[in-house]
């Protein structure tokens, strides 16, 4: 609490004082690592350490699609797309993964469809992007889908391959991929 007519310490010292009190510290930390003595109580400066080999990289190595692999998948898609947008919901329903079919009856594919995915209802055609491949049996692929009343969007498709066939597994349409969202 200051009285009236009293100054704060910093109105009275100032910047500069701060400053070099600030330069001051640094200037003993410095010293004083470079003078610090060894841990281990001798008098001998530390020996350099032998230089540690890189840590591995231990992020999962990516892996593309193959080109006849992504052909496939493509198709798939597409497959399941068209025959939504004919609103043929039984044959489309046949593209979903044997998991999804086992979850979900054809009456709620096609309510969601409806709902969270209404571009597919007026698909006119497609982009592919980056296709990368989980494991031997799951890939994900970028899809720019172009539809009449809509802007194009990326969906984000996860593929499972049963019986060596691409089935859609999941559908997903990232924020950052609705136009004006």
């Amino acid at each position: 609490m200051m009285i009236s007519g009293q100054k704060s310490w910093t109105s009275v010292t100032g910047f500069p004082v701060v400053a070099i009190l600030l330069s001051l510290l640094a200037a003993c930390v410095e010293s004083g690592v470079r003078d610090a003595a060894p841990v281990d109580g001798s008098s001998e400066p530390p020996q350099s350490q032998p230089e540690r080999p890189a840590a591995p990289d231990l992020a999962p190595q990516e892996t593309l699609c193959e080109e006849d692999e992504q052909v496939r998948i493509e198709t798939a898609i597409d497959t399941q797309a068209q025959l939504i947008e004919a609103g043929d919901w039984p044959a489309a329903y046949l593209w979903a993964s044997s998991l999804f079919r086992e979850n979900v009856p054809v009456e709620d594919f096609e309510l969601v469809v409806t709902r969270q995915y209404e571009q597919l209802l007026y698909f006119e055609g497609s982009n592919f992007g980056r296709c990368e491949l989980v494991d031997s049996t799951t890939a994900i692929i970028n899809v720019q889908i172009a539809s009449r009343f809509f802007l194009p969007v990326i969906m984000v498709y996860t593929m499972v391959k049963d019986d060596n066939k691409w089935f859609v597994s999941g559908v997903d349409i990232p924020v950052s991929a609705i136009p004006n969202a």
